[in-house]
């Protein structure tokens, strides 16, 4: 494959991005602030696992 078709297919804009963060861990002020601010953007999905105290 050519090296130029396939940097072309990865610049692509009009190709649909998908864009998913997964946050776990203990449900403090910083998974809140990363939750926060990617789910106000429209092109972002966030998958959050938070630990519950004692398990």
């Amino acid at each position: 494959m050519n090296d130029d078709v396939l940097n072309n297919v990865f610049e692509d804009e009009t190709m649909m991005k998908s864009r998913k963060v997964i946050v776990w861990g203990q449900d403090d002020l910083l998974s809140w602030a990363v939750n926060f601010f990617l789910t106000a953007r429209k092109d972002w999905e966030v998958l959050s696992f938070f630990q519950r105290p004692g398990h």
